[in-house]
């Protein structure tokens, strides 16, 4: 009797494991077919080494296929700003140096920011979009220079994904959400193997809170609101504007 109920334990393990992961996959979906992806977001975040550094952040994502991007976040009194008009894209001045100007967008670049938004979070996928697209000018620098590229461009799909598991349904500001919850490994924000939890609104399959929980080094928490899939962007928010060059 004891070894049937063992060999039962082990068959729903599985089981657990890849509804989570499916679960992960179908919000992966809905993300990426949204031909614009639009939505805000708070931040709360603190260094687990230096116990004075702590913050609040909130934010605006705005992504289309076509490569056109709005992504801002402002961690008072720092604003951190990237625009794309699908051709070039430029950054805040205050946050890199008036010596970085306009440079191609990055075909990737759509695909890029909903991936690491799923994985890691809004602001971490804002921070890691800023430092691939220099990634990409200072090589093109250091070719221009007849130098070996010295940057490698990352992509959230490098990122080790495992121990999915299904968590017990929380409330989210008032309303059920599903909750998934795993390990990443590798990417630029996770020293050696961050814990993520991930809620879901069930009914339209899109994150409304991730907590990432990286081991002895930090821990951000974030929520998501204010969703727009599909809709019709004013062509003014994706200029490359002076404050951006």
């Amino acid at each position: 009797m004891k070894a049937l109920l063992v060999l039962a334990a082990a068959l729903l393990l599985p089981q657990e494991k890849n509804e989570a992961e499916e679960l992960f996959k179908k919000v992966e979906v809905k993300l990426g077919q949204a031909d614009t992806l639009q939505f805000t977001f708070n931040t709360k975040w603190q260094d687990l080494k230096k116990k004075d550094m702590s913050g609040t952040d909130e934010g605006t994502i705005i992504v289309q296929k076509d490569g056109k991007a709005r992504l801002e976040f402002t961690d008072y009194p720092v604003t951190v700003r990237i625009a794309s008009n699908g051709k070039v894209v430029g950054f805040d001045r205050a946050m890199i140096g008036s010596d970085y100007p306009p440079i191609p967008t990055p075909q990737t670049l759509s695909r890029d920011v909903r991936g690491y938004f799923l994985r890691t979070g809004a602001t971490f996928s804002i921070w890691q979009m800023q430092n691939n697209i220099m990634a990409v000018e200072n090589d093109r620098r250091d070719k221009a220079e007849g130098k070996a590229p010295l940057s490698r461009e990352d992509n959230p799909f490098t990122m080790k994904i495992t121990q999915f598991k299904k968590g017990t349904p929380e409330n989210v500001e008032g309303k059920a959400a599903s909750v998934i919850q795993f390990n990443i490994e590798g990417g630029p924000f996770v020293s050696k193997k961050a814990a993520v939890k991930l809620w879901v609104d069930p009914r339209k399959m899109l994150p409304v809170r991730m907590r990432v929980e990286d081991e002895g080094e930090m821990w951000i928490d974030e929520f998501y609101k204010d969703y727009k899939l599909n809709a019709k962007t004013d062509p003014q928010v994706f200029e490359v504007s002076k404050e951006d060059k």
